[in-house]
């Protein structure tokens, strides 16, 4: 029996636990793109050589009945992709922990996200958990409560007003990590959350993760029955890192992997091959990071309401493309991390 064929027929080995579980129903705020995430992190947790050794989501996986299983199939080219894009955020955590050890990290629509469980940072810095009111009292149940520093907090972030960042404290270097939630957000919504974020905060840093238009289009098309019931659509395509950066100028692209980079060759060696000289499928999503500084070279060269503009910015990164391209200069003080290849 396969790795992931096991981990969905043992979720289910007793009446008892299918009980549990249909309790336990994540509510609509949860994408299945986060469930599908959680389901991948428990079958690498199970993979001798796991990438996140990630023990969390397998007990969770176990508390909760998740819909997309049987529609991800046993394939571990998927298992290994995501969980690759996982671990190049889960480096950059590591980094900013490391570099900034009295710090804030900000996670936006966890969802079903164990990285704070799975990192495991000192106690010196500030960890906040952010998604809608009905996740947060979701996870209260299945998730146990970190220790350290932790703390939660209960927000819509796709309601207009996004004055909400600023109950953030901003006494330290703060990383905002938003995975696999912002392409869901109407774009002025996105844009508006990028935009405070940089206004609020003075030093910090965004990870978070984008799909291409190309992406979107198929996924909205294969979801399309999915969307009716969940009202999940991706809504906000990124093909250009510049776009984002124009938001504030406060922003610029630290580093950035794009997901054709590393991506099994699903269509074959050749025509993969062929495919990635094609720039709708080089574009097709993207995992970046942003500084936000109040030295930025350019904010004397930018207006603040360039977001609304066109995406000619330049903008620079450390590294040129894929997880193995940029160097770990240091280890983490906190974890065995190291960067991704």
């Amino acid at each position: 029996m396969s790795t992931a064929r096991s981990i969905a027929s043992s979720s289910g080995s007793s009446s008892m636990r299918t009980a549990e579980r249909k309790l336990n129903a994540p509510p609509k705020f949860v994408t299945e793109a986060q469930q599908t995430l959680l389901y991948f992190r428990a079958v690498d947790a199970d993979d001798p050589e796991s990438i996140l050794g990630d023990i969390y989501a397998k007990q969770l996986i176990n508390k909760i009945p998740l819909d997309i299983v049987d529609t991800m199939g046993n394939d571990l080219r998927y298992v290994k992709f995501w969980c690759l894009r996982a671990k190049k955020i889960d480096w950059w955590v590591t980094n900013f922990i490391t570099e900034n050890p009295v710090c804030t990290v900000v996670n936006l629509s966890c969802g079903l996200d164990t990285r704070n469980q799975r990192l495991q940072p000192p106690a010196s810095v500030r960890w906040f958990d952010v998604d809608h009111p009905e996740v947060m009292e979701f996870r209260r149940r299945v998730i146990s409560y970190p220790s350290g520093d932790y703390r939660t907090t209960a927000v819509d972030i796709s309601d207009d007003d996004t004055s909400w960042i600023y109950a953030f404290p901003k006494d330290r270097p703060t990383l905002v990590v938003a995975e696999s939630n912002m392409f869901y957000l109407k774009p002025e919504i996105a844009k508006g959350i990028f935009y405070t974020i940089a206004d609020h905060f003075t030093q910090g840093q965004i990870a978070f993760d984008v799909l291409g238009s190309m992406c979107a289009t198929l996924i909205n098309m294969k979801m399309a029955k999915a969307q009716k019931n969940t009202g999940m659509k991706i809504l906000w395509p990124v093909d250009d890192p510049r776009s984002v950066v124009k938001i504030h100028p406060k922003l610029r692209v630290v580093d950035e992997m794009r997901y054709s980079d590393d991506m099994p060759p699903w269509f074959g060696e050749f025509k993969t091959k062929l495919l990635k000289l094609l720039p709708a499928y080089r574009n097709l999503g993207r995992v970046i990071l942003l500084s936000v500084s109040d030295e930025n070279p350019d904010m004397q060269e930018r207006p603040s309401t360039a977001y609304l503009g066109d995406s000619s910015s330049s903008y620079t990164t450390s590294s040129g493309r894929g997880f193995s391209s940029m160097s770990l200069s240091r280890s983490s003080t906190f974890t065995n991390m190291t960067e991704p290849h």
